[in-house]
């Protein structure tokens, strides 16, 4: 053949019927190593996402009003979220160094962590306003010592029923106290929160 010569083709066409693989048929090595699973495919329980914030500067609060939660205006211990599904849930796990001043050697003293959760604008105090025996740090007043201080750690599990971007913050409240501080001594704080398939 040569360049100036014309060559014809004849071509024969078929119909192709696309077959749709039988339920169990297809195994794991005939998976591509890349291939995504969409998310309304995953059973319940499962998580579909992790989110994690940081935050290491302490935010201290001066004599605070008993049981008012404060989260700080800056360098914030917070972390956002946008669920797949209104049935999902989301499991909230935080963590952060806290301490409390005593006011006064008479009555008790405490400090708790607060959580505030926010959609489409609108917030709304979570996580408790008065610090108690079972839900933060606390010293009567039968010992001494003038700060009490500790590595608080909290989760919880909530169903926003929304497809909307969440944001959670880590706040602190306190109680008798002259002082109270979160990410005590600019210790870093965590929070981590998981969208689970409901």
């Amino acid at each position: 053949l040569t360049a100036s010569d014309s060559i014809d083709f004849i071509i024969a066409e078929r119909g192709i019927t696309l077959q749709t693989p039988s339920a169990g048929s297809v195994t794991n090595s005939s998976i591509a190593s890349n291939a995504g699973i969409a998310t309304t495919k995953l059973g319940t329980g499962a998580v579909l996402q992790v989110v994690q914030g940081t935050a290491s500067t302490e935010f201290l609060v001066s004599s605070p009003t008993d049981n008012q939660l404060y989260f700080p205006s800056s360098n914030k211990l917070t972390v956002s979220i946008t669920p797949n599904s209104t049935s999902s849930k989301i499991l909230i796990h935080y963590l952060a160094g806290v301490r409390a001043t005593r006011l006064s050697t008479t009555g008790d003293t405490g400090a708790a962590m607060a959580l505030k959760e926010t959609i489409g604008g609108v917030s709304t105090d979570i996580r408790p306003s008065v610090p108690t025996y079972e839900e933060g740090i606390y010293i009567s007043n039968i010992g001494g010592g003038q700060n009490i201080r500790a590595r608080l750690s909290e989760q919880m599990l909530r169903s926003p029923s929304t497809t909307s971007e969440i944001t959670y913050e880590v706040g602190v409240s306190g109680y008798n106290t002259q002082e109270v501080r979160l990410m005590d001594g600019d210790s870093t704080g965590r929070i981590q929160v998981m969208e689970i398939a409901g």
